[in-house]
Parts: C-alpha cells; structure tokens; sequence
C-alpha cells in the first residue's frame, strides 16, 4: 500500500474549514485514491460507497486554487497533489520518482507541469511518444538567454531610461497583509457594497500562488479580479458580520436606496416652489 505525505495543516486553512464533512472526507479521499501522480480514475459512484455518502461534482465547490485539470472524461490531474509529495521537483533517478515521471508521460501531462512549475520541475531527456523532448540541453536555452539579454542590450542603448516596473513574485514574497485587502475592498465601491470576506480571499490567494508557483507584480489587483469573478459567479465569499453590526448594514443600505429614490423627488419640488 502506498504511503504519502500529509499535509496536517490543511484543518488550520480556511478554504477546508468551510467544507462540509462529507466534503472533507471526500477531499482525503481524492489524495488517497489518486495515483502517483496525482491523476484519479473519475468514479464518484465508488467515492460515495467508500465515504458513506453521495458526493457531488467536486469542482462546484471547491475553491479556486484547487485546480483540477480534467484529462480525459473519466480521468482528473491535481498539480496540488503533486507539487505537495514531490515539492523539490523529480529529476531523480530513485525506482519511485521514475515510476511518477513515467506516469506523467503515459498521461502526456508533461508539458502541464512544466508550464505549472518551471522547467527546472520536471526534465524528460527522453523522447516521448511524440518525438518531442521538453529540455534537450538546459545549458543551450541558457546560451540562448543570454544572446537575447545581449541583443535587447545593444537596442537600448541611447534611449532614455524608462522608469522599471515592478517585477512579480509569489504572494508570500509581497508586502500584502489582511489589513491591506481590507482596505482595497472598502475603497472599492462594487465591492464594498457586498462585504467580501478579506481575509478569505487573501489566504485563497495564497494558496493559488504556492500551488502554482504563480508570481504577479500586483497581488491586490489579483485579489480584487477573483472577488469580481466570484461576484458575476454567484459564489461571492461574504464577510460574517456580527448581527448588530449586519442591522446596521441593512439599515444603511435601505437608507441609501431610499435617499436615491427620494432625492431628486424633493429636489424637483423645491425648484417647482
């Protein structure tokens, strides 16, 4: 029976905290029923005997950042499952991380995980049933990188110095803080109006950024872009607001509908008098 490594931190994220506990036991079911690869042969019949409940389509509900890339109709890849057993990459030769880069292959999901994680992830010196290698020579694409830096360095000279921008990088290396998204939302109008959970959308964001190695140059902009997309989505996280405090909301709200609605009522009136 295969062993894997389990992530024992995933009961402190929130994203999981909020599933359901048929979901949860489905979520471990995923990553044990997977193959090594993180690749799972669809059978949601099977995984609603083994859990003792029925189980929806789990891309409804799961967050974002749980990517799911659907490979075949009865075949799903999760690049989470194997960035998490694998995380310092598999250019090994042990028997176990052959077995995973073969499986990769018969997939043909080689070029996804590239694409995912960096070709420094995943090297395939071999030929693959396509005739085509992903990295034949990493020092020649490095020659190549540095041709071009030399090219690009001969155009710009004599120009006038542009002023840089900023360069990208993985949410954990920005500055980005809960109170900062907090802020971003209520300067916000299309957002504020609907009290999205701050502190939801920041640690979904991170997630989504070590799960994928994914680097931007404005982590805020990110974060407000998935809260629009939630919004025209209908799946909007909204932000548990104590009762008292959700009385006063509604009140305001009402109250701002009704001066809109009034206004220029009481406006045309006065110039009428």
């Amino acid at each position: 029976m295969a062993k894997r490594f389990r992530d024992t931190g995933i009961w402190q994220k929130q994203w999981f905290r909020r599933l359901s506990p048929v979901q949860k036991c489905f979520v471990s079911y995923l990553f044990d029923a997977c193959d090594n690869a993180g690749v799972w042969d669809v059978d949601l019949d099977a995984a609603s005997f083994y859990i003792g409940a029925e189980v929806a389509d789990p891309r409804q509900w799961l967050p974002n950042d749980f990517t799911i890339i659907e490979i075949a109709p009865d075949k799903w890849f999760m690049p989470k499952f194997l960035k998490y057993q694998y995380e310092s990459g598999l250019n090994s030769n042990k028997p176990a991380i052959k077995s995973v880069r073969n499986l990769l292959i018969k997939h043909s999901l080689t070029v996804t995980v590239n694409e995912l994680y960096g070709n420094d992830y995943l090297i395939i010196n071999e030929s693959l049933p396509n005739d085509k290698l992903i990295i034949k020579d990493k020092d020649k694409d490095k020659d190549k990188d540095k041709d071009k830096d030399k090219e690009e360095e001969k155009k710009g000279a004599g120009k006038k110095e542009e002023m840089p921008s900023r360069s990208k990088c993985l949410m954990r290396n920005s500055a980005i803080t809960v109170v900062q998204v907090k802020e971003m939302i209520k300067t916000t109008p299309d957002l504020a109006d609907n009290t999205p959970d701050a502190e939801y959308y920041y640690h979904a964001a991170l997630d989504w950024s070590n799960a994928n190695n994914e680097m931007k140059a404005d982590w805020l902009a990110t974060i407000r872009n998935f809260i629009r997309r939630d919004l025209k989505d209908g799946k909007i996280q909204r932000e548990k607001i104590p009762k008292n405090e959700r009385d006063w909301h509604e009140q305001n709200r009402i109250q701002k509908e009704a001066d809109e609605l009034i206004g220029p009522l009481l406006t045309k009136q006065n110039i009428n008098a």
